[in-house]
């Protein structure tokens, strides 16, 4: 029997509510277009695994397993891979929504990929909470050269878990990785491991909407100055395991010498000024700015510590939006859901 073309995998933990209303539209889509629906369930406590169960029993296309305690994210992330069987896997979080419209034309670029077998990975564009796309890049095929020059420019784009699709085979790379390597967020990893030895297929047009059931979680500015430093990690751990580390390496300490990278830091400096010195000193930050010479070394570290010796007061004083802004969090959140927000990935 011929594997099916595409499993869509949804990692989740305690979110029935969002699994609810986003499971309908993706069963709906495997019947219709013959997919397969995998969900791992990380020990739920809310009615989450009696809720799948009950789903996968009327539906054959719904495959489902549940780990005995909650691991993790990242744990989770990779195991509901190991349950998928199609040839095609695309990860999305348990309150995303994948969007028809294009749907049926990117089931037909995946199969003419799996007959031609150029491609083990595609990035596909999906819609960001206020509707705008998240990635700019040219319909078709991206060559190791081009995408390199596209890594050096940002790999900020790079981290939604819904706009990576890769094959069944390629999966064993997470599955074989120490989980400390993938730092939560093992599509970005794949995506490096892959894309820095290997052409990569981009799909322009939107599948995924990010966080339909919600705004997406509004992290605190020293979590993203801490996911920065992580993405640059990540990136160099990739490149490490794909034999293209001394590639990887400049492109993980460029990603710290931009302009975005510094008003992170000045944004997390006036908002949690201790947060941020803490993270400026810790061990992950100087293990990534040491990739570079001692002189590039001294010079990041010595900038960004000038940078965090000047008062907030002043900030405010050039900057009047800092004052205003305001860092909503809503406390009922869990902190740990099936793939962005778990606690994992900002530690």
């Amino acid at each position: 029997m011929d594997k099916k073309i595409l499993s869509i995998c949804v990692p989740t933990f305690n979110r029935i509510n969002h699994l609810k209303q986003s499971l309908p539209n993706l069963i709906y889509l495997a019947n219709k277009y013959n997919l397969e629906i995998c969900v791992s369930d990380n020990s739920s406590n809310d009615g989450t695994w009696q809720f799948i169960q009950n789903l996968s029993m009327k539906n054959e296309c719904l495959v489902i397993s549940r780990q005995t305690k909650n691991l993790g994210s990242t744990p989770n992330v990779v195991d509901v891979t190991r349950i998928a069987s199609s040839y095609w896997i695309l990860i999305v979080g348990d309150d995303d929504l994948i969007e028809e419209n294009h749907f049926s034309e990117l089931l037909n670029k995946l199969k003419e990929l799996k007959n031609n077998k150029e491609h083990k990975y595609v990035l596909i564009n999906s819609y960001l909470t206020n509707h705008d796309l998240l990635l700019s890049l040219q319909h078709g095929s991206i060559s190791v050269p081009k995408m390199k020059k596209i890594f050096n420019n940002s790999i900020e784009e790079f981290g939604f878990v819904g706009s990576h699709v890769f094959t069944n085979d390629l999966a064993s790379v997470l599955q074989s990785t120490a989980l400390k390597e993938l730092m939560g967020w093992p599509s970005l990893y794949l995506l490096a491991f892959y894309s820095l030895r290997k052409p990569t297929f981009f799909f322009s047009k939107p599948i995924v909407r990010q966080a339909f059931a919600e705004a997406a979680l509004d992290w605190k500015p020293h979590h993203w100055l801490q996911l920065s430093i992580k993405r640059s990690q990540i990136f160099y751990n990739a490149s490490k395991k794909a034999n293209r580390s001394n590639i990887g390496k400049k492109i993980a300490i460029r990603q710290l010498f931009k302009l975005s990278f510094f008003k992170v830091v000045i944004t997390s400096h006036v908002m949690f000024k201790a947060d941020t010195k803490k993270i400026i000193n810790s061990n992950r930050f100087n293990e990534i700015i040491s990739l570079r010479n001692n002189f590039q070394k001294n010079f990041i570290k010595l900038f960004i510590n000038l940078l965090i010796l000047i008062p907030p007061s002043i900030y405010f004083v050039i900057s009047p939006s800092l004052r205003r802004k305001k860092i909503i969090l809503n406390n009922s959140q869990d902190n740990i859901d099936g793939v962005t927000r778990d606690v994992g990935i900002i530690d």
